[in-house]
């Protein structure tokens, strides 16, 4: 007999379960930047005017950074902010901005939260509702 979709023997699924799932489907499990997520941090960089952008996968994000966009001089787990990475990964908020950094979650079909769209700046500043479409657009074309 096989078990029901989206339960193990042992019980359902958790959400870490099912995000490794979706990301081992999707093929980004593995660490390692994307070109193509590179050009898409880039294009959020000119979008937001925010100088700093990162997108990262799954519940290890410094392990699974697909893309980042910034000043050589600073690693892309620099860019990242986990606090605001697993904030949005919880699934009670789909964008934050506070400060110098803003966020937006990205989400598998069935509304899992699988990864965050990151933008950062140096000093604090006023999100304003463009910047923060371009990245919950930039999330929801990532989805699909």
């Amino acid at each position: 007999m096989q078990p029901c979709p989206g339960r193990h023997e042992r019980g359902p699924m958790t959400d870490e379960a099912k995000r490794a799932a979706v990301l081992r489907a999707c093929g980004l499990e593995t660490g390692g930047a994307d070109v193509a997520f590179g050009r898409l941090a880039r294009l959020v960089v000119l979008a937001t005017r925010a100088p700093m952008c990162v997108v990262a996968f799954g519940d290890q994000p410094k392990l699974h950074i697909k893309g980042c966009a910034g000043p050589p001089e600073l690693s892309p787990t620099e860019v990242l902010s986990e606090e605001l990475y697993f904030r949005l990964l919880g699934g009670k908020e789909d964008t934050i901005a506070e400060g110098t950094v803003s966020g937006t979650v990205v989400r598998d079909p069935s509304g899992i939260p699988i990864g965050v769209w990151c933008s950062r700046t140096y000093s604090p500043r006023v999100w304003t509702e463009d910047a923060l479409d371009v990245l919950r657009d930039l999330a929801r074309l990532t989805e699909t």
